[in-house]
């Protein structure tokens, strides 16, 4: 909370409301002042500006509003909790409102104005974003705590890499089916064998053999990933 004088602009004084009422006291000589309050509670950041009249020896109450309510999203995959980045954006733009992250152990719970929004979300996994989704027209009401649910369904790709019937590390690009050269995903296998969850579809590989000379490479082609199973696939060099 912030007190300045409405002519010089300059701070008459300022504080930090606490307590369970939220609430700060100012002494100040009779006079007229602008309040600046800023809300650092909710996920966006949001400020109020008021001015105020105050008498000698008068006591005055001015209550700020926001005016906000939650939304809780969750985002599973297979039915099961996970780490997920979620961000509110103005309908129809690409102006971020509120972002946070949901978790194994909860929803992401974003504080905004009342309104309505899109909502986006993003899976990471191996340091790629290897699924996203959006909603529109989500209504979050003041005072109100708004829920949503999105659910994934993934498949695994486990793909093991073996030169002599050994395991050794190579390197593993993933393409959609309907892609000739751009990379969905990449695994970097270590001793032999990584996985990496992705939508349910079509893909094919191209695998590096990263420690003979020349990189020699081999492409796995006609991969289908179906939700919630395992596709395992061996690249022998």
């Amino acid at each position: 909370i912030r007190i300045t004088d409405p002519e010089s602009g300059e701070t008459v004084d300022q504080g930090v409301s606490q307590g369970p009422e939220r609430t700060f006291l100012f002494h100040l000589p009779a006079g007229t002042y602008e309040v600046t309050v800023s809300d650092t509670d909710s996920s966006v950041y949001q400020k109020q500006t008021v001015q105020v009249t105050i008498g000698l020896g008068q006591e005055l109450t001015q209550v700020v509003d926001f005016g906000v309510g939650d939304l809780e999203v969750s985002v599973t995959m297979n039915d099961v909790p996970v780490k997920a980045k979620v961000r509110l954006y103005e309908p129809g733009t690409s102006n971020k409102v509120a972002h946070a992250s949901s978790s194994e152990n909860g929803p992401a719970i974003l504080s905004v104005p009342a309104g309505t929004y899109d909502l986006k979300w993003v899976y990471y996994e191996q340091s790629h974003d290897v699924a996203r989704g959006e909603m529109t027209e989500v209504t979050v009401a003041t005072g109100e705590t708004t829920t949503r649910a999105v659910n994934m369904i993934l498949g695994l790709l486990e793909v093991t890499c073996l030169k002599g019937g050994a395991p050794f590390d190579c390197d593993v690009n993933i393409h959609e089916a309907s892609e000739q050269y751009q990379i969905y995903a990449g695994l970097d296998v270590k001793q032999g064998v990584n996985s990496i969850h992705l939508p349910v579809g079509e893909y094919w590989l191209t695998v590096r053999d990263m420690e003979a000379e020349g990189y020699p490479t081999q492409e796995v082609r006609d991969l289908s990933i179906s939700g919630g199973t395992t596709t395992q696939v061996d690249v022998n060099f």
